[in-house]
């Protein structure tokens, strides 16, 4: 997807993301199920690496997966690869709490905390770069 000249469209994508991002701590809060909390995770880092791209007027891989986003990004932000590591294992979140598994992850809920303080790091990192 290639945004319009001007647009801020980006910022949809970034308030799209918060939303799952808000989500998954209300879940963290409240007890819930880890998988899908970090289902709202990778989904918020998926959503700014697709709003940073958009904010440089590129059109981004019809992709879920965070390692090929990051790359993209790397283009125009060349310290957002110090996220490899997090995003790689961020991906994993996607696959495993959409679909019914062989050998289902059991994601302790301090593994979680740390995802959420990562993700949360990652959003604000991006929001900065393009202030």
């Amino acid at each position: 997807m290639k945004q319009k000249k001007d647009s801020k469209i980006y910022q949809d994508w970034f308030d799209k993301a918060d939303h799952d991002l808000n989500a998954a701590k209300i879940l963290f809060n409240e007890g819930g199920f880890m998988d899908t909390i970090g289902y709202h995770l990778h989904q918020a880092i998926e959503k700014y690496l697709k709003g940073f791209l958009l904010f440089y007027k590129q059109e981004y891989s019809l992709t879920h997966d965070l390692i090929k986003l990051l790359k993209e990004c790397f283009k125009f932000d060349k310290n957002i690869t110090d996220y490899y590591e997090e995003c790689e294992r961020m991906n994993a979140y996607y696959i495993e709490a959409k679909y019914p598994m062989d050998a289902p992850q059991n994601y302790s809920k301090n593994e979680m905390q740390k995802s959420i303080e990562m993700t949360r790091f990652l959003l604000k990192y991006i929001k900065n770069q393009i202030k």
